[in-house]
């Protein structure tokens, strides 16, 4: 009948009515997805924008510790020295009354001001969580265990760890760096496996080196790598890439410090990543001592020591004589007047060095070494060690203003006797020398 659907016209507009309705829920179903990823997206920005605020809050504060840890270095100096000398002028006979009592007032001052310095040592222990000294040996050699206890049976874990000087890191930094890189390398190979290699050793660059964030400079460094070996290097794709995410590599240049950085190396069948960390101290490797408390490859001119002077009574032989190390010469000559005072023969070396090479010339001359921990070219647990190398009998007594400077077991089994905190009294000095001295002579030093 005319006006009628013939069967397949019908058929054809009932399939275009279900094409219609199917494409519209498709449409729909598709812009509510993507109104949910453009939320997820925002979410995203946002936390990435948080953790950077954090993460720029976290350097701010890391700045802000290490500057502090210089400050209470050269304030404890200068305190030392003006302290030292107020204490001298009180001895000073036919002293005034009223000069008298400005020094009374000077020394009341001096000794608050060094609370306050101890408060900013507090604040810089508290602060500078990422950096502190640290050895890498033990901390990575325990790291690579749990990782040997976690990886697939399929994939090997080695470790090929030897000593180096100490760095400024945290333990859980390393410990995260250790995992987030070796995570990183048994993906990368896959289910085919393979061997993973875990390295620790202490370099010295000659020259600028390509890192991230920027060139390493010449110097010393502790060197923290993995590299990751497939079992069959066609099957090198079927894992995901080995080297670190951008996250994760920015985490790990600011954990290595201003001065370190990240090396990578994916250009072959196997796939390293290296984090550099500047040496803090002396160390000797393969027969040659390099500095690394300078980047500098020039040696400072050594300075001369000081001309023995005494101030004692002609005639009476002096209590000890003591061999002054501090390349501050203020605090040195305060120091030294002070116990000159008191009856020592006092040498003074402002270089750690000159002072290693004159002990070793006289070693018997000296009764004890008073020597301080800072300093630019020999630390002065380094120059214990090195005394001790000489005469293994004479008391060391490290005197320092900043305590986190050094490792107090590592300082002993260098030598170190005892451990004095500027700033300090000549009385206080003076008995830590009589001490340490009858103890040698006793014989239980």
């Amino acid at each position: 009948m005319p006006g009628q659907l013939t069967p397949p016209l019908l058929t054809l507009l009932v399939a275009s009515a279900t094409l219609c309705a199917v494409a519209a829920a498709l449409l729909v179903r598709a812009r509510r997805s993507a109104r949910r990823t453009a939320l997820r997206l925002q979410r995203r920005d946002a936390e990435i924008g948080r953790l950077r605020h954090q993460l720029q809050d976290a350097r701010r504060l890391e700045a802000v510790g290490i500057l502090a840890g210089g400050i209470v270095n050269n304030l404890n100096n200068l305190l030392a020295a003006v302290l030292g000398s107020a204490r001298l002028a009180t001895h000073e006979a036919g002293l005034p009354a009223p000069a008298r009592q400005e020094i009374d007032r000077l020394l009341k001052a001096g000794h608050q001001a060094t609370d306050l310095v101890r408060e900013l040592a507090d604040f810089y222990r508290d602060a500078d969580q990422a950096r502190r000294p640290q050895d890498l040996l033990p901390v990575v050699r325990d790291t690579v265990k749990l990782l040997q206890d976690i990886v697939p049976s399929s994939t090997e874990v080695r470790a090929e760890l030897g000593a180096c000087g100490p760095v400024l890191a945290t333990r859980g930094g390393v410990q995260q760096a250790i995992m987030t890189l070796g995570s990183g390398a048994v993906r990368s190979l896959g289910n085919a496996g393979g061997r993973v290699t875990i390295r620790l050793s202490e370099q010295r660059l000659d020259g600028p080196v390509a890192a991230h964030p920027s060139p390493l400079a010449p110097g010393a460094y502790a060197c923290l790598s993995v590299e990751s070996v497939p079992t069959d290097p066609r099957l090198r794709g079927s894992g995901q890439s080995g080297t670190p995410a951008d996250g994760d590599l920015a985490a790990l240049c600011g954990m290595a410090g201003d001065q370190g950085g990240v090396t990578i190396d994916d250009s072959g069948e196997v796939e390293s990543c290296a984090i550099w960390f500047p040496l803090i101290a002396w160390r000797v490797s393969a027969g040659v001592e390099t500095a690394i408390t300078t980047m500098s490859p020039e040696a400072p001119a050594a300075v001369e020591p000081e001309p023995l002077e005494l101030e004692q009574p002609a005639g009476s032989p002096p209590r000890a004589t003591i061999l002054l190390v501090d390349d501050e010469e203020m605090v040195a000559q305060v120091l030294a007047r002070g116990l000159r005072r008191l009856g020592y023969r006092v040498v003074i070396h402002l270089d750690s060095r000159s002072a290693l090479a004159d002990f070793s010339q006289t070693p018997g001359l000296f009764d004890i070494v008073i020597t301080d921990q800072i300093m630019p070219q020999m630390s002065g647990v380094r120059l214990a060690q090195r005394i001790h190398d000489v005469r293994p009998d004479i008391p060391v007594a490290l005197c320092t203003g900043f305590r986190d400077s050094f490792n107090e077991q590592q300082a002993r089994d260098a030598g170190v006797a005892d451990f004095i905190l500027k700033p300090t009294s000549h009385r206080a000095l003076a008995a830590v020398i009589d001490r340490l001295v009858l103890k040698r002579m006793e014989g239980r030093g």
